[in-house]
């Protein structure tokens, strides 16, 4: 009974593949250049205060780059009691299954921009405004789409982005049946 289904986050859409292996690497060789340039220049000129702001400057966005893909989607669990979604390296947060009003797959949401949120590399979390929702919504996600849009009792929706959101789709829904009185 308290068994636990995993889902493996869905591919990486164009969008994600090109920030990831194509355009940020670019970006971080670019900029390791031209820190190390400016350090070399700094040292040989004695300005070491300088030469330091240029180490902790590439340092901070290096960090923000591993950050990133710490936050970024894993996969999915579905417990008995909540799905969870799995971070690659931040820990993992729950939706009770309790809460859950409905559970569906769209196949695209019509997301307008971001409020609170990241998107490209490594896929999308945080908070959108979703155009289809006329609000703002909660991704995680690595493809956006085909797509499971959840809404909770409390008004919250969340999409997520599983491999087979149908099999997850109907998961969910079993688990609801099996939690209902």
């Amino acid at each position: 009974m308290n068994e636990i289904t995993r889902f493996e986050a869905h591919p990486y859409d164009r969008l994600t593949v090109v920030f990831t292996y194509v355009l940020t690497p670019l970006l971080f060789i670019a900029l390791a250049a031209k820190c190390y340039s400016d350090f070399s220049s700094y040292c040989a000129q004695g300005l070491w205060i300088d030469a330091c702001i240029v180490v902790v400057f590439f340092l901070f966005i290096a960090g923000v780059f591993v950050l990133m893909y710490m936050l970024s989607v894993g996969y999915y669990i579905i417990s008995f009691s909540e799905i969870i979604i799995v971070r690659k390296v931040l820990g993992s947060f729950g939706i009770p299954l309790a809460t859950i009003n409905s559970v569906a797959v769209v196949e695209k949401p019509g997301i307008a921009f971001r409020v609170l949120a990241y998107a490209a590399m490594w896929g999308y979390y945080g908070r959108f405004f979703s155009e289809d929702d006329n609000r703002t919504v909660r991704i995680y996600a690595t493809n956006l789409r085909n797509m499971v849009r959840i809404e909770t009792t409390d008004g919250k929706i969340f999409y997520l982005s599983p491999a087979e959101p149908e099999k997850f789709v109907e998961a969910v829904k079993q688990r609801l049946h099996k939690t209902e009185p």
